[in-house]
């Protein structure tokens, strides 16, 4: 015999029964209606477990700023750390906003002076190669000297 739910109409605990023959017979499964109460009351308190379950993890996770523990107690302390740890993060998302555009400018100013630095390090590096040069062309040519008017220059010989 195949057992087929109910069509409209009819209620929920009661069967369509259909035998080999294709006659169909109304149904009534033993300790149906109390079968399914007792699977509603066991899916029932497994929520119920879960739900509390859940309260007493935000029991151990929120700060105790009280000594009330009712259910209540730690679902208000556990909204009002919710909206602590946003307005912590509001302040410290500023604040980093804040410090990242200082750094910026403290990197551009820093870069400003590397730049100026190395243009001095450069003039520096090349008055000395000329420096060197000249001292290097004096010291094979004899040094010279401006005679008495100023205007021309007399080569001394090496010693």
């Amino acid at each position: 015999m195949k057992v087929r739910k109910v069509g409209r109409g009819l209620p929920q605990h009661l069967l369509l029964a259909e035998d080999d023959a294709g006659v169909i017979q109304l149904q009534v499964p033993k300790n149906g209606p109390k079968k399914r109460k007792e699977n509603h009351k066991e899916v029932e308190r497994r929520r119920r477990e879960n739900i509390n379950e859940g309260i007493d993890e935000l029991g151990r996770i929120v700060p105790d700023s009280g000594g009330e523990k009712s259910k209540g107690a730690t679902l208000s302390r556990a909204v009002q750390y919710i909206h602590h740890l946003q307005e912590n993060e509001v302040r410290n998302i500023e604040k980093w906003t804040l410090e990242k555009l200082l750094m910026d400018q403290a990197m551009g100013d820093l870069q400003a002076q590397l730049e100026e630095m190395r243009k001095l390090w450069e003039q520096e590096h090349y008055a000395r190669q000329r420096a060197e040069q000249e001292l290097e062309a004096a010291k094979g040519l004899g040094t010279k000297r401006p005679n008495e008017d100023g205007n021309e220059m007399k080569q001394e010989p090496t010693e």
